[in-house]
């Protein structure tokens, strides 16, 4: 079964991969058909989508991805500070956030620390600064998430320790010290209660640092939005409404946008927004223009992911998807028999696909397609699921080693640019 950390431990669930050196294998196209369609999807305004199938070969039939690792750092879990990797920059910073032990009551779901922030470079671990004191009157608070706007790094920080308690602030590093660039107060003042439809997750578009929250409306029900603030700091702005998942693009963000509707068989209290009801995967620039890239037509998305460039991927937990901002062409990677998507593994690494492929017991795969050439590899793995983070031609992950009790940070990169045979 997928291995996952409580968000309360202060690292999300880790992609269990490791990397080798050596040259870049050979990948494999996998088998392909031409479908006028997918099932569940269309184009905008019901216009026909473009799907090209494509057969992913088995975990064992799949040639190993080419990467090489620039660097490594380890812990033991109980011993050492956990080092949780939240994004790499596209020169192979990575932030990471540490956690010791002793900083969190499980009895009491009580955070006794705020979690360090750092930056992961060829020299070793940076400190950040700390955040402690930037909000007066605050419990100790843990990361969530992080992205790099270019070169500067941003993360999301909550003293919450649960699922649907969204008190976020978020950070950035300017000259060496962080500062306060946005917190929840100014959107939901009674920050118990907002709850989120998807994950309150980090994306950089140019010089802005976007990311998913809620705001009460006029009527007390709560809504998602994707909001955005200058990296160098600068007044909050609403980029799209009814707005989950959002995740950078070259010119803006795709989002997932919801249907305007309450979850269904909640009590009287219950004003969160339904997280299932997508009604189509958007495009929006900074300023708040929106278009439909696809209509679901019903289909479920549980992940939305993209790098940065034109590349934009999804799930609905059997496939992937992989489509573009500028056109209506789908490339949709079939599942192995047997096998599902672990959602939250979902990433766009530049202009390449990553994610894990978990049977009902036993390791999972992850897979590497490269859009451009419909190659596919593999990251060869180890017992443990999580999450992949990326930026450029770098990728990182922590490999579980159970048996030693270590557990390896690695910073890698793609041997080879995406489109190159």
């Amino acid at each position: 079964m997928p291995r996952h950390r409580l968000v309360a431990l202060g690292a999300l669930a880790v992609l269990a991969v490791s990397a080798c050196d050596g040259a870049e294998p050979a990948a494999v196209a996998p088998e392909r058909s031409a479908a006028p369609a997918a099932s569940g999807f269309s184009g905008p305004d019901g216009s026909p989508l473009s799907v090209t199938e494509l057969s992913l070969p088995a975990p064992q039939d799949a040639p190993e991805a080419g990467v090489e690792v620039v660097r490594t750092l380890s812990y033991r879990e109980g011993e050492d500070p956990t080092v949780t990797p939240s994004a790499v920059s596209p020169s192979g910073e990575v932030l990471v956030s540490t956690f010791a032990p002793g900083s969190f009551d499980a009895g009491a779901l009580e955070l006794l620390a705020t979690t360090p922030v750092h930056l992961w470079t060829e020299d070793g671990l940076d400190p950040l600064g700390s955040t402690e004191d930037l909000v007066a009157g605050d419990a100790h608070r843990q990361v969530v998430s992080g992205t790099f706007a270019g070169e500067s790094p941003a993360w999301h920080e909550t003293t919450g320790v649960q699922v649907g308690t969204t008190d976020w602030r978020v950070f950035a590093s300017a000259g060496g010290a962080p500062v306060l660039l946005a917190r929840s107060e100014q959107v939901v003042p009674d920050t118990e209660r907002a709850g989120l439809a998807g994950h309150p997750r980090l994306t950089a578009s140019g010089d802005r640092v976007g990311w998913e929250t809620v705001q009460a409306r006029e009527d007390g029900t709560l809504r998602t939005r994707l909001v955005s603030v200058p990296v160098s700091g600068g007044e909050l702005r609403v980029e799209a409404e009814l707005a989950t998942m959002p995740a950078g693009v070259a010119d803006g963000w795709v989002t997932l946008r919801l249907e305007d509707r309450d979850v269904v068989g909640v009590d009287e209290d219950g004003d969160a927004q339904e997280p299932a009801a997508g009604t189509s995967i958007d495009h929006v620039t900074p300023g708040g223009d929106a278009r439909t890239l696809v209509e679901l037509d019903g289909a479920p998305v549980l992940e939305l992911a993209a790098g940065g460039g034109e590349v934009v991927a999804w799930t609905d937990e059997a496939d992937v998807f992989v489509g573009t901002t500028e056109g209506p062409e789908v490339q949709r990677l079939l599942a192995v028999p047997g096998t599902s998507v672990v959602p939250w593994s979902l990433a766009v690494c530049a202009e390449r696909v990553v994610w894990a492929a978990s049977p009902a017991d036993g390791p999972s795969t992850t897979y590497v397609f490269d859009p451009a050439t419909g190659e596919v590899s593999a990251l060869p793995t180890v017992p443990g699921d999580g999450t992949t983070v990326c930026g450029g031609p770098f990728l990182a992950w922590t490999q579980l080693d159970d048996d030693a009790g270590e557990h390896v940070v690695t910073l890698a990169r793609f041997t080879a640019p995406a489109g190159a045979r």
